[in-house]
């Protein structure tokens, strides 16, 4: 992938087409952040840069079509009008990914919604879930999906977070793996899941960790010869009584 990417830098731009309505070439070039298709040629004689668009991730230049590319330089499209301002609800790609926008209010797009082909249904539905304080902290949270009771007691449930979705059960959150959908998440995998979260030591601080083990491993062992070794423990307490009784005791004079 890397080669092929340098060969057409190399190379030069390639020519995919021609825009039906300018009539201009649209171009697939790579930059310095990527892969990317430019609608017309560079002109020196102008400081107006031509309209150009990246590759959305998972996108393979030599697999891209004309259609494609078109729908990519289309950006930000306008989805459909909101049913009750009337305004435009909008597709776009920004600096956090793909996303769609209503008067100022923003909900980042994640799979399976495609900022290519996302209706207003589905854009409406998201922003809804944004507008209503979802993803931010302290407020209510958007529940995906209901999978029962966990075998301790307490409900399990798919939530979508401010990092994606994860599964929830008694202040134990686990995040819901890239390749899984939440709706298609099951009770049994959600219970891996939380108990994996669950025995997974808290991390350290940096440059403390060794320390932290240190002392860990310390006290563990010392918690475990009390309690496992009672003559020991009684003997550690008559040693430091006879030594408290030593050090109070008057000194004699000569």
């Amino acid at each position: 992938m890397a080669d092929a990417l340098f060969s057409k830098k190399i190379d030069g731009p390639q020519v995919i087409g021609n825009d039906p309505e300018s009539e201009l070439p649209v171009l697939l070039k790579v930059g310095p952040y990527g892969p990317y298709v430019q609608l017309g040629e560079d002109d020196p004689n102008t400081k107006v840069k031509p309209k150009r668009a990246s590759l959305l991730k998972g996108m393979a230049p030599d697999e891209l079509t004309m259609e494609t590319a078109l729908a990519l330089l289309s950006l930000p499209r306008t989805v459909g009008d909101h049913p009750e301002s009337g305004k435009p609800v909008q597709a776009g790609v920004g600096r956090f990914g793909p996303f769609v926008v209503h008067d100022g209010v923003y909900a980042n797009l994640r799979p399976p919604d495609w900022v290519l082909d996302i209706e207003l249904d589905r854009a409406l539905e998201l922003l809804a879930a944004k507008a209503s304080g979802a993803g931010r902290r302290g407020a209510s949270k958007v529940v995906i999906k209901e999978l029962g009771d966990h075998p301790d007691g307490g409900a399990i449930q798919v939530l979508e977070g401010r990092y994606g979705p994860y599964v929830s059960w008694n202040k134990v959150n686990a995040t819901v793996p890239k390749d899984t959908q939440p709706a298609d998440v099951t009770l049994p995998q959600a219970l891996a899941w939380l108990a994996e979260k669950q025995g997974k030591p808290k991390t350290a601080r940096k440059g403390n960790t060794k320390k932290a083990k240190s002392a860990g491993a310390k006290a563990v062992e010392a918690t475990k010869n009390r309690l496992l070794n009672p003559q020991k423990r009684q003997k550690s307490a008559a040693a430091s009584k006879k030594a408290s009784a030593k050090t109070k005791s008057p000194t004699a004079k000569p």
